[in-house]
């Protein structure tokens, strides 16, 4: 299986890491809308302040992560994306 970093190279998902107000709410609408989401939002992971969100698609993620927040009246206070740091590295050899 590897490391989470492995794991998530291998699905190709870009991890989008949400700041905002009222988080537990937000992470429990995200989970739930997650499902209507055609595949592009794969997981929601509450982490202390933030919420981390695989997406298959980081702007289409971004954007309905945002559409979201709009229909919840929170605020995102900042939203960062990390487009597919994740790479495989090979051994040599």
């Amino acid at each position: 299986m590897g490391t989470p970093r492995e794991l998530i190279a291998s699905l190709k998902m870009h991890r989008l890491e949400v700041r905002s107000s009222r988080i537990e709410e937000f992470e429990k609408t995200l989970t739930e809308k997650m499902h209507d989401s055609d595949g592009l939002i794969t997981d929601v992971q509450e982490y202390g302040d933030r919420l981390d969100v695989l997406a298959a698609d980081a702007d289409k993620g971004e954007k309905f992560i945002r559409d979201q927040s709009r229909v919840l009246a929170t605020r995102i206070w900042k939203f960062t994306c990390h487009r597919q740091i994740w790479k495989m590295s090979s051994s040599p050899g």
